[in-house]
């Protein structure tokens, strides 16, 4: 066995060297203008080329020739060149909102910090000349911080008052200062001054409300504030040192992101699916009007919402789903017993316990986070001639219980159709090392050389690749994941398509010449926005549908009898259409049937010559 570090190279071509390298120094670049190598990037982190630990193990760890490992050194090349995250640098904001209870703390306070943050300062409870009377405060989250609102006393009108003087001497319990400042702590609201004022320009009971944006708020004493569910960025005197932590420039990588042409959730309507708002415990997943919105400074990359979104809407770029589907086509699964998954971390602590036994018949593949892995991905693997799935974790660490959902829902698919339990299975390296020879099972083949559009239309092609294998009906209900069937009553449907609007993987079309509405049950997640958004209230939505021949096949909803132009014969509506628009016309004493019975064009002859009879 050689003694020396040995890798695969690409540069372009393909060769295995052996190398002298200690760890922490760069693999050295020579005349050949290298690539990409087998390696880790851990222990060379200034490599001037792309290092790939699947090449790595790959090569020291299974039995693939040498044909199949440039065929690995290839797809990881072009993976790493489709690696999409961007980096940038959000500089932190030394803006503050600073409530208090006492006129000493706030004081003290802003003699400490006032030259480091730029403070918002509002009493609460206390009076001071300096400070704002505050009776109240509502704090609200919103994007990037707080919304402050601050009930403001405002007993005097400046712009009116004449400071004629006649308020002060009027006041039984002396509390208005010649500033004009009312001190609520001794006023007994006997409105004397209100009577005396010749402007009429003092109202003891006066407020105004004033909003304050701020990204933090600290909160000086005990006070009685009610507080909103975000309380992420809200401090106390005692949580300081955690405000002032955040006090530095931050490095974000964006490698989660929302593609709202793909989501189902409509923020016109706050409806639809919100599967990536359930799964995120960090609060990184917004929703507003303009639809679903990863917020990068809270992500910590669990990948939990990439593995719950039905339509690959949010993707994760370090390993995008077409980037993954490129992957595979590129490198062959076949002729292994199966297909270890980890990521960087396990796979090299793995290397390092097993580099030199003896080679099996599997194959690795280094992927960022388990987490993100889904029912498609799964299965793509599964089609592409994996025998079984091992996903590699290490026995101190807890496995994510979404990586366990979705690997159960897998094999509870996948255990009727193939006969053999757990052909996606969670493992350490001590299970990995004593795994037995496994069952072949048949690749199923499906359309892998159409064009990558979404991740439901390609989970759907796969599975029925499955039912017209096996010819075995499965009901998908929401164990299985976002599957729904939508149901129409065709007497009420007037076939005006706002369904069509929010479905953006196209379970519902138009059918030909817009006459009908077409269902196709494999791509819908059963969000159930059409339903919603129907003005005829003529859809409903179930949670399941059934895998069977008919799983991809558009079906007829409804049709609608064409409305023809009077004059010309042309078609320029439906009849249902058309009843629905004279009724409404009707109803505000609007209509002149005449007209509407003819096609635009033969429509503005009509007008024309009607009023040139006049």
């Amino acid at each position: 066995m050689s003694q020396k570090y040995t890798t695969c190279l690409l540069s372009p071509d393909f060769t295995i060297s052996e190398m002298d390298l200690s760890p922490g120094k760069p693999i050295p670049a020579d005349e050949r203008k290298i690539q990409l190598a087998g390696g880790f990037p851990c222990l060379f982190p200034d490599s001037p080329f792309p290092l790939s630990v699947t090449l790595q193990l790959n090569k020291d760890l299974s039995s693939v020739p040498e044909a199949t490992l440039e065929q690995i050194a290839r797809a990881e090349l072009d993976r790493n060149s489709r690696a999409a995250v961007r980096n940038y640098t959000v500089e932190p904001s030394f803006v503050a909102c600073v409530i208090a209870g006492s006129a000493e703390i706030l004081e003290n306070f802003l003699d400490t910090y006032g030259g480091i943050l730029e403070i918002e300062a509002l009493l609460l409870e206390d009076e001071h000349d300096d400070y704002p009377q505050v009776s109240g405060v509502e704090i609200l989250s919103e994007n990037g911080g707080y919304e402050i609102i601050a009930t403001q006393r405002s007993p005097v009108d400046m712009q009116a008052c004449t400071y004629c003087g006649a308020c002060g001497p009027a006041c039984p319990e002396s509390c208005i200062s010649p500033t004009l400042r009312f001190d609520y702590r001794l006023c007994t609201f006997c409105r004397d001054c209100e009577k005396v004022c010749p402007a009429n320009a003092i109202d003891v009971y006066g407020v105004v409300k004033r909003t304050i944006h701020s990204p933090a708020v600290i909160l000086l004493g005990e006070l009685k504030v009610d507080l909103p569910e975000d309380k992420g960025g809200i401090y106390s005197e005692k949580t300081l040192p955690e405000y002032f932590k955040t006090l530095s420039a931050i490095e974000v990588e964006e490698s989660l992101q929302c593609v709202n042409e793909l989501c189902h959730y409509s923020g016109r309507l706050g409806a639809g699916c919100n599967l990536c708002f359930e799964a995120c415990q960090f609060d990184a997943i917004r929703r507003d009007a303009d639809g679903v919105h990863v917020d990068s400074l809270l992500c910590t990359e669990c990948g939990k919402c990439v593995s719950v979104c039905p339509t690959g809407a949010i993707d994760y770029y370090r390993f995008s789903d077409e980037s993954f589907i490129d992957y595979f086509s590129k490198r062959s699964l076949a002729d292994t017993d199966g297909l270890v998954l980890g990521t960087s971390e396990t796979l090299h602590r793995f290397w390092w316990q097993e580099k030199g036994g003896p080679a099996k018949n599997m194959s690795f593949l280094e992927y960022p986070r388990l987490e993100a892995l889904s029912l498609f991905h799964f299965l793509h693997l599964l089609s592409r001639g994996a025998q079984q799935i091992f996903l590699l974790v290490d026995p101190e660490n807890d496995v994510d219980s979404s990586c366990c959902r979705e690997v159960a829902v897998a094999n509870r698919l996948l255990e009727p159709l193939f006969g053999v339990a757990d052909l996606v299975k969670i493992c350490t390296a001590d299970d990995l090392r004593n795994s037995s020879a496994l069952h072949a099972i048949p690749q199923v083949a499906h359309d892998q050389g159409q064009a990558f559009n979404n991740r439901r239309g390609r989970l759907a092609e796969i599975l029925l690749a499955y039912y017209r294998c096996f010819e075995k009906e499965i009901t998908l209900d929401s164990t299985y994941g976002a599957f729904g069937t939508v149901l129409c009553d065709p007497e009420l449907c007037t076939h005006c398509f706002a369904c069509l609007n929010d479905c953006k993987v196209g379970a519902l079309r138009a059918g030909d010449e817009a006459q009908s509405l077409l269902f196709t049950s494999g791509l819908c997640v059963g969000c159930g926005v059409c339903a919603q958004v129907c003005p005829e209230d003529a859809l409903r939505v179930g949670k399941e549908t059934v895998l069977g021949s008919a799983f991809l096949k558009p079906i007829e909803l409804s049709r609608a009898e064409p409305m023809l132009c009077k004059q010309c014969g042309k078609e320029f509506g439906t009849k249902k259409g058309f009843e629905k628009v004279m009724k409404i016309l009707v109803s505000r004493n609007m209509a002149d049937k005449g007209h509407y019975e003819y096609c635009d064009t033969c429509r503005v002859v009509k007008i024309f010559e009607s009023s040139e009879s006049v």
